[in-house]
């Protein structure tokens, strides 16, 4: 058995949405939200790969995520994280509490829930917080409609970046 060299290079994340590829090193500086989106992409991408391998035709499977946006919040990073989960034919599922509403916005279904104390029978309830329901639909008047604690949009948030298409290209099911 010869040992090789092999070398690694993943995409940066970026706002210009440039193909730019760097060593995994070089990943370090990067804010956290960089590094969260870079490493939820390089997830969805080997876990396609690893599908395509066993001969899946199917969904890849959901990723539960504990709030990556609390690091990840511009909108670009969080719809980068998406597409290319979308792409790999995995289901995102976050879990936070961030009140960005320019990052949750961009998420078809989102659950806001809070802890409930019921005074008379000290037991706790899971209910939805409606102020939240509230500020997030705002926006969405004429598209949205808020029933229970989800939002259902009529039309879908856009998720389309230069970057994602190329890497959806590269995900392609003729290329697995």
């Amino acid at each position: 058995c010869t040992e090789r060299e092999v070398t690694v290079e993943v995409l940066k994340p970026n706002k210009a949405q440039r193909l730019v590829y760097v060593p995994i090193a070089d990943l370090a500086p990067l804010s956290g939200g960089m590094r969260a989106t870079a490493a939820i992409a390089l997830f969805c991408t080997l876990a396609r790969i690893r599908a395509g391998n066993l001969g899946s035709n199917i969904g890849v499977g959901t990723l539960i995520l504990d709030n990556p946006i609390g690091d990840a919040s511009a909108t670009f990073l969080v719809a980068l994280q998406r597409l290319m989960a979308e792409t790999s034919q995995i289901q995102l599922l976050y879990t936070t509490a961030v009140n960005d509403y320019d990052a949750i916005r961009l998420f078809p279904v989102v659950n806001r829930l809070t802890n409930e104390s019921g005074k008379r029978s000290h037991l706790s309830y899971v209910v939805a917080d409606p102020t939240f329901l509230k500020q997030l639909a705002s926006g969405d008047a004429e598209s949205a409609l808020v029933t229970g604690t989800r939002l259902v949009r009529r039309r879908p948030v856009p998720l389309t970046f230069d970057v994602l298409a190329a890497t959806a290209a590269a995900l392609s099911d003729e290329d697995l």
